[in-house]
């Protein structure tokens, strides 16, 4: 009996090796016409959800997930010690579902939970979700073309806000700005963060998973504003980035949220991450390092005002001790750039300080800064 192989040569084998070669033949011409049919149904793509008492929305958010187009996922929901019932309805769902694999560990912060969500996970591509928040049907399908058919290491979408009932609140600031949907470089990226045409949060972009592992990206345990803290890092690891100007995610405020309610941790966590990300950017071109201090210092002189809308609420000691923290971290990074470096609206900001000025500001950065 003779077989062509690919190549159209003829074989001359035994009945036993005949056999074999044809099942092994038309196993990978089958599996060439599928992958060519469609390219991207191999790539397993993780979903990282971490859980802790939202036992109200995780149906929705769940089931947004599993409704997906692109149905290749593997669910990764980690319960963060939750109190509510929460942890009980992950296991109900992982019965029903056996792309669903729920973990339990006791309360230790949304940082330590997406990072167990990273160990887990062992899909080629890797995206957050917040378990108050739901997404769009075409999220995964729309954000993996985009990163397939771009040669891309990571997609950014825009999302819609919505308030706690789950209904559209007003326009964020971010989507207005959003850009037109485009391939730019890493740097690029980086600029439309610093100058806030996109946000950083970590649930508004799919990405390649290597560029966490590869190199040692990790949210910060113990601390909040954790996406200020990594997402400029995995943009600057990535060759490249997609913008995708979809709103696909839903991003739901709670007065009760990390970022929504009256929190001293989020004047420590942004100490923390603008920390970071200066001594990140230190060893970068003179262009990109002045962009990042100047974030950077634009976020400490937000919770400088934020805080001093705190002042009520938390002891004076706290207060004093924060405030005098954050003026020395200004001035650090001040310090570091020329005057002519400074965007405007830093150097107004910091002389308003040294003329305190800063009750004043705080009221106005308050009505003027709601999604930062």
């Amino acid at each position: 009996m003779i077989i062509p192989n690919p190549e159209g040569v003829a074989l001359a084998l035994s009945d036993r090796m005949q056999r074999f070669a044809r099942c092994i033949y038309y196993y990978e011409t089958m599996h060439q016409e599928t992958t060519a049919a469609d390219p991207q149904s191999s790539q397993l793509v993780s979903v990282v959800i971490p859980v802790y008492n939202v036992v109200q929305y995780l149906d929705e958010c769940l089931t947004s997930v599993v409704k997906q187009t692109y149905q290749n996922l593997e669910i990764i929901l980690i319960d963060d010690g939750s109190t509510d019932g929460s942890g009980a309805l992950c296991d109900q769902w992982q019965s029903q579902y056996s792309n669903i694999a729920t973990y339990h560990q006791t309360n230790q912060g949304l940082s330590a939970a997406r990072n167990a969500g990273i160990e887990a996970s062992r899909g080629r591509y890797l995206l957050f979700v917040d378990s108050d928040d739901w997404i769009e049907p075409t999220l995964v399908g729309d954000s993996l073309a985009a990163l397939t058919q771009n040669d891309v290491d990571v997609v950014i979408y825009s999302f819609n806000q919505r308030a706690q009932n789950g209904e559209i609140s007003g326009i964020s600031q971010f989507a207005v700005a959003f850009p037109d949907t485009q391939t730019t470089s890493s740097a690029n990226a980086l600029r439309y963060i610093f100058h806030e045409q996109i946000a950083n949060y970590s649930w508004s972009m799919m990405a390649e998973s290597h560029l966490y592992r590869d190199n040692d990206i990790r949210f910060p345990v113990g601390y909040t504003m954790e996406d200020l803290a990594t997402t400029y890092k995995v943009l600057s690891s990535s060759r490249n980035v997609h913008f995708l100007s979809k709103r696909l995610y839903n991003y739901r405020r709670r007065p009760n949220s990390i970022l929504t309610a009256n929190n001293l941790a989020v004047v420590v966590g942004a100490r923390y991450a603008v920390s970071g990300l200066i001594q990140y950017f230190h060893s970068y071109d003179a262009d990109l390092k002045t962009e990042a201090y100047n974030y950077g210092m634009k976020f400490l002189l937000h919770y400088l005002f934020y805080l001093y809308n705190l002042r009520e609420i938390i002891s004076e000691e706290s207060f004093m001790l924060q405030r005098a923290a954050l003026l020395t971290d200004i001035d650090g990074i001040k310090n570091n750039l020329d005057g002519g470096q400074l965007t405007a609206v830093n150097k107004l900001k910091w002389l308003g300080c040294k003329l305190h000025l800063i009750p004043v500001l705080s009221r106005i950065s308050a009505l003027r800064n709601p999604d930062l």
